[in-house]
């Protein structure tokens, strides 16, 4: 029973500091713009989607919900309205290239395995 409320408590503080970190923006047109002005305009966008040629450092604003019901926001620089969403700063995965990583790394096995099988020495130096 001792272990049971331990293993809720870790359980729950995990799901608060998840909440906690979540800060809010207006979505428009792929970007999430974070800072809000005393007139009430959104300024100041980060991609909610990482690039292309993004790499492990590359911040992107992951999208946690829309704050519900559906808000808008209007943006500092136009007339145009987004919807007031919930985000995190998150890094880039690279794992987008883990198939091309496991095509070169399974190549080089197949090639040493079958060298070893066929007598010859697989690293010559």
């Amino acid at each position: 029973m001792r272990s049971c409320k331990f293993v809720i408590i870790i359980v729950l503080v995990f799901f608060i500091g998840n909440i906690a970190s979540a800060a809010e923006g207006c979505l428009y047109g792929g970007q999430v713009y974070r800072d809000q002005l005393f007139t009430g305009s959104w300024q100041n966008s980060i991609s909610s989607s990482c690039p292309s040629n993004a790499s492990n450092s590359t911040n992107y604003a992951k999208i946690i919900n829309e704050i519900k019901p559906k808000q808008s926001c209007r943006l500092s620089w136009s007339l145009d309205y987004g919807v007031l969403v919930e985000y995190d700063i998150a890094k880039c995965p690279i794992d987008d290239y883990i198939p091309q990583m496991l095509l070169g790394v399974s190549g080089f096995g197949f090639l040493f395995i079958r060298r070893r099988l066929s007598g010859k020495s697989a690293v010559k130096f």
